[in-house]
């Protein structure tokens, strides 16, 4: 009610339905279920054409994340087998959520760079403006 009557919220995840929202250089683990919960819930309301308290949810969520470039690349004679097992995992992860992300609307943006600094440089430079 207090979204449809655009009453203040004095709850944070109000912004989630409602605001276009950017999530910039965090990691978003499977152990943070509270925040796959409510992507998922909304996404299914916005499949659903379900209003949330009499508004429409059509707002953006945009994810951010580093490619770094020497990311791709593994040394197999230097890496020992766990870190390349580790390497292989954490690839295969990203690549999960990713694909979840996509599922739950959410557009996951993967900014090529060499460091995480050059990553904020060409975020600010090419969406932030």
């Amino acid at each position: 009610v207090r979204i449809r009557d655009n009453k203040p919220s004095i709850l944070w995840i109000d912004i989630l339905f409602t605001h276009n929202v950017d999530i910039i250089g965090q990691a978003i683990d499977f152990s943070e279920n509270h925040l796959w919960w409510i992507f998922n819930y909304r996404a299914n309301l916005i499949r659903q054409g379900i209003t949330k308290n009499g508004v429409r949810i059509n707002n953006r969520i945009r994810f951010f994340y580093a490619k770094l470039y020497n990311d791709n690349l593994i040394d197999v004679n230097r890496l020992s087998l766990d870190e390349l097992i580790w390497r292989k995992n954490s690839a295969q992860k990203s690549k999960a959520i990713g694909q979840i992300l996509k599922a739950f609307l959410i557009e996951p943006i993967g900014i090529e760079c060499n460091t995480h600094e050059e990553f904020y440089d060409k975020l600010i430079d090419n969406y932030l403006k």
